[in-house]
């Protein structure tokens, strides 16, 4: 196991030692890596501490999180620290506590920068007495100036630094500095959730572990500007939903749709009456024994006759009276 580590730690220790010794942006603006660490330093002294030890590790770590926040505009710290430090060899692969100072400006003083810093928490390196090495980088990006502070110690080291007045510290950091698993929260059953901070956790890991992004937990609980978490601090991750009112459906009488019937007319029997055939009787004849006559042939006879006696009347009369 340690045939792999230490060739890594080695690895990782040349980079950043090349980082520190080489990269021009060290110093950026009106304000350099050296300032910064002289800055911090006369803090502690004027807190009877003594003063931080450049590293050249510290450099090289500071100057590379300075450089890859500017060249990706980042507003946070990007996490685990104490990781990174010892990743880069400082400590010799012993137990590890760092903690992170940074700021943008476009350009910045120092005095700015020291007013930035004088929380709580960005305190830690100027007046907690475990520290013992300090490293610093600043790097030019489109949106400003990115100044960082990396202050470390390795836990049980022989050259951490006395407590002043021959006193004992047994203050821990504000925030821890050292990189632990964020165990997610169960969501209330009306769907939100709030995420206690434990010892190790930064904004970053518990933004990662719930799939979210720091600005959006720094919105939700007004730490808009900041990334200082304590631990036993709760943070919002997920609001409840707000319910959609959806309005409710009207029934609409729908008329059925006619389907045009095609209509065959029905006839109506109309009755034929079939004529029947009735024997009609055969007159007889007026004198027996003559032809069968019809009555027009009758008639048209008996009207023969009638004239020739009237003609007959009218010629006797005539006679006589001539």
């Amino acid at each position: 196991m340690k045939r792999t580590i230490l060739p890594a730690i080695l690895a990782m220790t040349i980079t950043f030692g090349l980082l520190a010794a080489f990269s021009s942006p060290v110093q950026s603006g009106n304000v350099s890596a050296a300032d910064l660490i002289a800055m911090v330093n006369s803090i502690r002294t004027a807190n009877g501490l003594p003063a931080l030890i450049e590293d050249g590790t510290l450099d090289g770590t500071a100057q590379w999180t300075a450089q890859y926040m500017a060249d990706n505009n980042l507003s946070a710290h990007i996490g685990n620290v104490a990781g990174r430090v010892a990743a880069a060899g400082f400590g010799g692969g012993g137990t590890v506590f760092a903690t992170e100072n940074w700021a943008r400006f476009n350009p910045g003083t120092l005095e700015q920068i020291r007013v930035v810093w004088s929380d709580a928490a960005h305190m830690i390196p100027m007046v907690d007495p475990n520290y013992t090495h300090i490293g610093a980088g600043a790097a030019q990006g489109s949106t400003g100036i990115v100044y960082i502070v990396h202050a470390a110690y390795r836990a049980g080291a022989s050259g951490s630094a006395a407590s002043p007045a021959g006193t004992t510290s047994t203050k821990a950091p504000a925030i821890s500095q050292v990189m632990e698993a964020v165990i997610t929260a169960t969501p209330f059953p009306d769907g939100s959730v709030v995420h206690i901070v434990a010892p190790g956790q930064t904004l970053w890991s518990i933004a990662v572990a719930y799939g979210t992004h720091i600005i959006d937990i720094q919105q939700m609980n007004g730490l808009a500007g900041t990334t200082t978490i304590y631990n036993g601090m709760k943070l919002i991750i997920k609001n409840a939903p707000t319910p959609t009112i959806s309005p409710s459906p009207t029934a609409t009488s729908v008329r059925p749709t006619r389907t045009a019937t095609s209509r065959v007319p029905t006839k109506t029997a109309t009755p034929y009456y079939t004529p029947t055939a009735t024997a009609t009787p055969t007159p007889e004849p007026l004198i027996k024994g003559l032809p069968r006559m019809d009555r027009r042939t009758l008639g048209m006879g008996i009207i023969v006759l009638c004239a020739l006696g009237l003609g007959a009347v009218l010629v006797v009369n005539f006679r006589k009276k001539s």
